[in-house]
């Protein structure tokens, strides 16, 4: 042992003596003691509080970026919910149809009185199609509907009619008249608009058609030709005459004899 000493006295006797601050060991010493016990005493707090308000909660309120983390990748976001599907068709600005009064049998028969007692049209003229018990008014479609061949001294042919319901104020135009023609006019009649068109086709028949709108709403409109259903049937042609009843007639029909929806 003595020998041991010996020679590291003499290894390190050439160097200069080690200076070691005692005050200074002691300092650092207790600052690491003191370090120790503070985490320890946070990690006792942190786990408390993760066991109160959750550990989502505690991320939270840890963060303290003004801006939103973004999420790592592969973490799924979820765009908001769109609208319930299917999607409604119709246009916001397109107004709904006018609402009118409930059609009904019962009224069918007082618009065919009526029209049996107009200045032009009654029950002993008009013939039946094939098919129709007696020619009157029907419920067909949402409208009221008429149809027969009507006779006169010096013509025969057809007489439709229908009576159906639209937005009171309305005008009548060319654009509702049903069908072919060749030529058309608006003209006042009794107060209210009468759309007028004429047509004749090659194998030599003849239409008047009108299309009217009443103060009420009650819309009529009628055709009125030189070429019956019966001779149609029977294979016969057009006599090139004119139609059972003139524009003048069928429009005084139309707008004096009494139709109303209501």
């Amino acid at each position: 042992m003595t020998d041991i000493k010996d020679l590291l006295g003499k290894a390190i006797g050439d160097e200069p003596p080690i200076g070691i601050d005692r005050d200074e060991v002691f300092r650092a010493g207790r600052q690491r003691v003191r370090r120790r016990k503070a985490l320890a005493a946070g990690g006792v707090v942190a786990a408390v509080v993760v066991a109160a308000v959750g550990a989502a909660t505690l991320t939270n309120f840890v963060s303290l970026d003004s801006e939103p983390t973004p999420p790592a990748v592969g973490d799924s976001q979820h765009a908001p919910p769109g609208p319930d599907l299917p999607l409604p068709s119709t246009p916001v600005s397109q107004k709904p149809p006018p609402l009118g009064p409930r059609l009904t049998s019962q009224h069918a028969e007082q618009l065919t009185d009526r029209l049996f007692h107009s200045w032009y049209v009654s029950s002993t003229e008009v013939v039946p199609w094939h098919g129709d018990a007696t020619p009157g008014f029907r419920v067909e479609d949402g409208t009221y509907r008429y149809q027969s061949d009507l006779t006169s001294p010096n013509a025969e042919g057809v007489l439709q009619m229908t009576v159906d319901f639209v937005a009171p104020g309305t005008k009548a135009s060319c654009g509702d008249i049903l069908g072919p023609y060749d030529s058309c006019a608006v003209v006042p009649k009794d107060g209210v608009a009468v759309a007028q068109a004429t047509w004749k086709s090659p194998a030599g028949e003849r239409r008047n058609l009108a299309v009217t709108v009443l103060p009420d709403g009650t819309r009529v409109t009628a055709m009125t030709s030189n070429f019956s259903r019966r001779f149609s049937d029977a294979g016969k042609v057009p006599s090139g005459g004119e139609p059972v009843l003139d524009m003048e007639k069928l429009t005084t029909v139309m707008v004096k004899s009494g139709f109303s929806v209501f």
